[in-house]
C-alpha cells in the first residue's frame, strides 16, 4: 500500500516506514566507517529538514498577518487563488526586511550555519548572515516524504517603506533555493505532494511551467498538476512522475521557450 500511494520501491518503503515508526533498520555486511558517515549525513539532513520546516511556518504566519503581507495577499487574489488553496500549498510571505527570518530562526535554536547550508540565509565575507528571500511570495518545495526541502520566492511590487537594497536592482522574478544536501531540483516536482493521490486514482498528470500555474490549476479543479523546478523537464523527474501516472499532458507557454521545453521533454 505504501509503495503504491507514495510511488516508491520496496526498500524505500521499508526505510520510510521504519523511520516513521522509530525502528532502526540493520543491514548486514556493512562497512562500519560507511555506516558512521551515513549516520552523520542523516543527522545533518534532519537539522536541515527542521530548519526548512521552521522557515515555512514563519513564512506562513507572515502571510496571515494581513497588514504585513497585504501585497502578497493581493498577488494571490490576483490569480484568483483562494487562501484555502494557498494554505494547502503552504504559501507564505518573506517580509521585506534584512533579517526577519534570521532572527526568528535564532529564537528556534536553528544555527546560522545550518540555515545558510539549507539555502535560507546568505552572507557576505566577514558579515552576519541575512535573509536570502526578502519581500517575496514564498512557495515551499517538498520531497517525496512531504518534507519541506527548499523554497521559490516570487518578487512582489515594491512599497515606499522598503529599505534600500531589499530588492536588488535587476532582481529576477523568482529566487530559488540553491541545491543543498537535501535538495536536488532536477529530481523533484513542484506540487507533487498535493497532486500525487489524484494522479494515482486517474493515472494521468498535467505538467505546466510555473509554480503559480500549478496552484491556479489546482484552484480550478485540475488537482493532478505539477511543474519542474526552474529547469527543463529531466529524466529524473520523468521517472518520478511515471511512478504515479501513465499519461502526461504538457501545458507549457506558447512562446518559443515553451515550445523548446516541450520538445526537450519528449526526450526525457
Amino acid at each position: 500500500f505504501y509503495q503504491r500511494i507514495e510511488g516508491v520501491n520496496f526498500p524505500e518503503a521499508i526505510r520510510a516506514l521504519a523511520e516513521k515508526a522509530g525502528v532502526e533498520i540493520t543491514e548486514e555486511s556493512r562497512d562500519p566507517q560507511k555506516i558512521a558517515e551515513e549516520k552523520r549525513a542523516k543527522e545533518l539532513s534532519e537539522r536541515l529538514f527542521h530548519a526548512c520546516e521552521v522557515a515555512c511556518q514563519f513564512f506562513e504566519q507572515a502571510l496571515l498577518d494581513a497588514e504585513r503581507s497585504e501585497i502578497a495577499r493581493e498577488a494571490i487574489a490576483g490569480r484568483r487563488v483562494s487562501m484555502e488553496t494557498a494554505k494547502a500549498f503552504r504559501l507564505g510571505y518573506a517580509p521585506g526586511e534584512w533579517a526577519a527570518l534570521a532572527d526568528f530562526l535564532r529564537t528556534k535554536n536553528v544555527s546560522p550555519a545550518d540555515a545558510e547550508l539549507a539555502g535560507l540565509l546568505t552572507s557576505r565575507a566577514g558579515g552576519r548572515p541575512f535573509d536570502r528571500f526578502r519581500h517575496r511570495l514564498m512557495f515551499p518545495v517538498f520531497d517525496r516524504q512531504n518534507r519541506v526541502v527548499a523554497f521559490s520566492g516570487r518578487i512582489l511590487a515594491e512599497t515606499e517603506d522598503l529599505a534600500e537594497g531589499i530588492i536588488p536592482e535587476g532582481a529576477g522574478k523568482y529566487i530559488n533555493s540553491p541545491e543543498t544536501p537535501i535538495y536536488k531540483k532536477s529530481e523533484l516536482l513542484y506540487g507533487l505532494q498535493v497532486a500525487r493521490q489524484t494522479m494515482v486514482k486517474s493515472a494521468d498528470a498535467i505538467l505546466v511551467e510555473g509554480n503559480f500555474d500549478v496552484v491556479a490549476m489546482h484552484q480550478h479543479g485540475f488537482s493532478n498538476t505539477v511543474c519542474p523546478l526552474g529547469t527543463a523537464f529531466t529524466e529524473h523527474q520523468a521517472k518520478l512522475l511515471r511512478r504515479f501516472a501513465e499519461t502526461v499532458t504538457i501545458l507549457f507557454d506558447a512562446d518559443e521557450a515553451g515550445r523548446k521545453a516541450v520538445r526537450q521533454s519528449h526526450t526525457s
